[in-house]
């Protein structure tokens, strides 16, 4: 879970079929050894492993999705420095 692939992948759940794939935020070999065997036991399950699949292709993950969101947050902050909300 770092840089832009924390911000893009969510941890995927089999029990809800939401997510598009697989993190750890400890850098150590058994979190990574872990979501390994998630991916391998999840690949079993062809069922949950194409809702994954699915997730992944219909996420936005284009440029301009990104810029839109910096607007956003840019604009917030310019109203708040104004004492808008």
């Amino acid at each position: 879970a770092t840089g832009g692939l924390d911000d893009t992948i969510t941890l995927f759940n089999p029990d809800t079929l939401r997510g598009n794939g697989f993190k750890f935020k400890a850098y150590t070999e058994t979190a990574f050894f872990r979501q390994i065997q998630n991916a391998l036991s999840l690949f079993r399950e062809k069922k949950k492993w194409r809702a994954l699949i699915r997730n992944g292709m219909e996420g936005n993950y284009a440029w301009n999705a990104s810029a839109e969101k910096y607007l956003k947050l840019y604009r917030r902050i310019h109203n708040k420095k104004r004492g808008e909300r």
